[in-house]
């Protein structure tokens, strides 16, 4: 059963965030003006929204959530597996919430069939990013066991505090990434009815294009980036208008 990434960065600066996004190499499929847009990917999508028309979520935090073409069609996928899935119709259309490690709700959005007075973006260039949803977990066995459920399968190249799953070519990438820093991998959400605990991620990518090029690129549009190198690997640090340091990778596509 097709399923892509798709975290929703909640944020007060929305349209500010929408355009850093950009210029990492996503481009806008859909928006509503300035309070929502979502962005694709080479691989995965983002959808930033804005606090003021919320009905979850805080500022500057990240949801996991993924994507599918039909709801109804991935729960009976998955009706003889150990997945947990909850069911529930939203105003503009159906979603499930797959009920994790942490016994929070990994949000299950299905594609819009229907604008809901959302606009289509005419694409008018490929993107070069692929999303990463980088997942604080302090059990790399229970997590890659439920994401595998999910369909998402280990890349090679794993280590003990990072490992990479994907789903699919298109599908982008879940990266598991030990709290080093006690960074949280949930919250509890009183509005969100049906489970009420938010599993939470952190914004990463990797890029299909060279990174001196992708630094220029964000350096010249007003967020200065720095390329550096570490023990592990060869990346890309810079700050989004939220405030968070990003880091951009090498595809692992890209030999």
């Amino acid at each position: 059963m097709e399923t892509t990434v798709c975290p929703y960065h909640f944020t007060h600066a929305p349209a500010a965030m929408a355009k850093f996004l950009q210029v990492v190499g996503l481009v806008p499929v859909r928006t509503s003006g300035l309070e929502y847009t979502l962005l694709r990917g080479y691989a995965g999508y983002v959808a930033v929204h804005g606090t003021d028309q919320a009905a979850i979520g805080s500022g500057n935090e990240t949801h996991l959530c993924l994507a599918t073409p039909s709801v109804d069609e991935y729960i009976k996928h998955h009706e003889d597996t150990d997945l947990e899935l909850i069911r529930w119709d939203e105003s503009w259309g159906v979603c499930a919430a797959a009920i994790d490690p942490n016994g929070s709700g990994v949000w299950i959005n299905e594609v819009d069939h229907d604008l809901y007075g959302y606009q289509d973006v005419e694409e008018n260039n490929e993107p070069t990013a692929e999303v990463v949803m980088v997942r604080y977990s302090k059990d790399f066995d229970a997590d890659r066991e439920f994401f595998a459920l999910l369909g998402f399968q280990p890349a090679p190249g794993a280590c003990p505090e990072w490992e990479q799953l994907s789903a699919s070519e298109q599908s982008g990438w879940i990266g598991l990434h030990y709290p080093d820093q006690g960074q949280p991998s949930y919250r509890q959400e009183p509005r969100f009815h049906a489970v009420g605990k938010v599993p939470l991620v952190h914004l990463s990518f990797q890029t299909r294009e060279e990174l001196q090029q992708v630094a220029q690129r964000l350096t010249e549009n007003g967020y200065p980036a720095q390329i550096v190198t570490d023990a592990v690997a060869t990346k890309i640090h810079v700050t989004d208008p939220d405030g968070n340091r990003v880091e951009i990778h090498p595809s692992l596509k890209v030999a």
